[in-house]
């Protein structure tokens, strides 16, 4: 898969646009618009490390050094994660199912698909 195919996967499923990523990159939508086409082929590094950024991943995954993101990776890529983790490491075991539902809920209401 070429950076350009990974930027537009994980765009879409994050259900962003092409402006929101280059917003959060702090590039121009044209630049996000030619990646995603396979018409620019590489980034520079600062680009490259806002752009993984946007997208909530590491640069490892944007360009396919690795498919699958490990747990250190995910953390890294979302600070909200491990306050999410802390909290419901606290939890008994039928709050946990409670939130689960709830989490369930809330991501077949939006129509996105969970990972």
């Amino acid at each position: 898969m070429t950076l350009g195919q990974k930027t537009k996967q994980l765009r879409t499923k994050l259900g962003l646009t092409q402006r929101d990523v280059a917003n959060r990159a702090m590039i121009s939508q044209a630049s996000v618009s030619r990646l995603e086409s396979d018409l620019t082929l590489q980034l520079k590094s600062n680009a490259l490390s806002r752009l993984a950024q946007a997208l909530n991943t590491t640069i490892d995954h944007l360009v396919g050094k690795e498919d699958l993101l490990t747990p250190e990776d995910i953390l890294r890529s979302d600070p909200t994660i491990g306050e999410l983790l802390k909290l419901y490491s606290v939890l008994d075991a039928e709050d946990r199912q409670y939130v689960l539902g709830w989490m369930r809920y809330l991501v077949n209401s939006s129509g996105q698909k969970a990972a």
